[in-house]
């Protein structure tokens, strides 16, 4: 938790101060903090029609010939494009979603005329927008339908001309590639993310056991779960140990069992770039909408200190603290579950420096109130089981 000097360090109660407010929060979330769903708008576009698990990529050839001169262009479009990747990557978030190129901070595929802008492609900007797209994918993909022998896993830039011959793909990593509309059209299909509806399987139900049981967190209190046919993420920790917490991203695998693919998403800078990486085809709504190693470690050792403080002020009572406690804080966030009785404090730093504590009826009572008191709380220090 911040704001402590070395004065403050001298001694709990300095560095604590507990003011105690009252107030159960009437809970007004909805399900945001549970599912982050939301479909690429740009990408639908050429994928209009979708239904379930079936989605229908719309493709045909352009009235524009493949030229020496459009070739050339070209060239200096993909290089233009992996200009933009290197120096756009982190700040704008950028992801592969539905084989697009896509911000995920402005939450927009990129636009291939913003990134052309003043390059010398002999299209204009209405004609750039329509012909050319900026694909974000795996060299190996676009091998394996082309019938090329070309590796790597790693998603790179590959800029995409309609021509009347086909699709004219360019990149840095192989020789130009004409694709024809089917070719083309399972490619992009390899970044669909239908893979059934996403939900938020509950405690008890089969694909919850099973998911937990795969990431071997069938104890730990679970503050996120969600999943579709093929994916799916988790976020959790122990009650005895609040500041071990983990996101873990799974998938089915060819016997149809879940397996994890990453269990280490808590530390990453950017969890979502991370999944995304991996596992390409994957919605990115299924992760949670913080980014827990943004939030600074989980603090547990000023936890005593500050129950102590309750306790004497008699906010804490004997039967309060008779089974111990759930107890964590981070940033300027504290929180206490009394085991035996289910009484919750929620506790904030104010501006002052002063730790207050309020009582809140619930999780959705307690994620309401944070958001009013951070645009971005660290809501995964709260108990949700």
């Amino acid at each position: 938790m911040e704001n402590k000097t070395e004065e403050q360090q001298s001694s709990r109660h300095t560095v604590l101060p507990v003011i105690i407010g009252f107030a159960v929060v009437a809970a007004i979330l909805a399900s945001v903090y549970y599912i982050n769903h939301k479909n690429n708008d740009k990408a639908a576009d050429m994928l209009p029609e979708s239904s379930g698990d079936t989605v229908d990529v719309q493709v045909g050839a352009s009235d524009i010939a493949l030229t020496d001169t459009n070739k050339a262009a070209m060239e200096r479009a993909a290089a233009a494009a992996n200009e933009y990747l290197d120096a756009n990557k982190k700040e704008q978030r950028l992801i592969s979603e539905y084989g697009f190129l896509y911000s995920y901070k402005n939450k927009d595929t990129v636009s291939p005329a913003a990134v052309l802008a003043d390059k010398d492609t002999g299209l204009t900007e209405e004609e750039i927008n329509k012909l050319v797209d900026i694909l974000y994918i795996s060299p190996a993909d676009i091998g394996s339908i082309s019938g090329q022998e070309i590796k790597g896993q790693d998603l790179a830039i590959v800029t995409v001309l309609n021509t009347k011959d086909g699709y004219y793909c360019v990149s840095d990593f192989a020789e130009p590639i004409l694709l024809s509309g089917g070719q083309y059209k399972d490619l992009v299909l390899r970044y669909s993310f239908a893979h059934g509806d996403v939900r938020s399987p509950k405690r008890g139900e089969e694909e919850n056991t099973a998911i937990l049981k795969a990431c071997n967190m069938e104890n730990h209190d679970i503050k996120h779960i969600a999943c579709d046919d093929k994916y799916a993420v988790v976020v959790g920790n122990l009650v005895a140990d609040p500041a071990d917490i983990k996101e873990v991203l799974l998938r089915v695998n060819e016997k149809g069992d879940w397996e994890v693919v990453d269990s280490s998403l808590a530390q990453e800078k950017d969890a979502v770039m991370t999944a995304n990486a991996k596992c390409p085809d994957m919605e990115p709504g299924l992760m949670p909408v913080y980014n827990i190693a943004d939030f600074g470690e989980i603090d547990t050792e000023d936890m005593g200190g500050i129950i102590d403080d309750l306790t004497d002020l008699g906010e804490i009572t004997d039967k309060d603290s008779s089974e111990g406690f759930y107890a964590c804080g981070c940033g300027r966030f504290a929180f206490i579950e009394c085991l035996a009785t289910d009484k919750e404090l929620l506790g904030y730093i104010g501006d002052d420096g002063k730790l207050q504590f309020n009582k809140t009826a619930d999780t959705q009572s307690s994620i309401s109130y944070m958001l009013t008191l951070d645009e971005d709380p660290p809501v995964f220090i709260l108990k949700f089981e």
